[in-house]
């Protein structure tokens, strides 16, 4: 597998290390965009692009790869720092909107399994306008 390593500069090749997938090694798959921008640069990771890691799920599963998935081993903790401003104009246009939210996510839920993949950035701006 190519795997980038941190501190190193890419080959001409776009990787700086060879390892077998059942290498003992540590190594990581960066499976979603935040997770590859907070661990590059900080731990060995698969030298695709998420785009491509994303295309490649079946054949990583059927090797048994999963387990290398960042957003497996990773436990992510969110927190405040300093202070917060409860905004409750906001706060109260988005709970009056919660039923037409709840509506339309079913609705998007029956549209994902019935056709082929719809937009998720449309998705997203249908459910923003709502």
């Amino acid at each position: 597998m190519p795997i980038l390593m941190p501190g190193q500069t890419p080959g001409v090749n776009g990787y700086n290390r060879l390892l077998k997938p059942e290498a003992t090694a540590e190594w990581f798959i960066a499976d979603a965009s935040h997770l590859e921008v907070s661990f590059r640069d900080k731990l060995p990771l698969l030298a695709f692009s998420i785009e491509e890691t994303g295309r490649m799920k079946r054949l990583l599963k059927m090797t048994h790869l999963e387990h290398r998935n960042l957003s497996e081993v990773v436990q992510g903790n969110a927190e405040t720092v300093g202070n917060s401003v409860f905004w409750r104009e906001y706060t109260t246009t988005l709970r009056s909107k919660t039923n037409s939210i709840l509506r339309y996510v079913n609705l998007c839920l029956v549209q994902l399994v019935s056709s082929p993949k719809p937009s998720i950035l449309y998705l997203i701006g249908k459910l923003i306008d709502t």
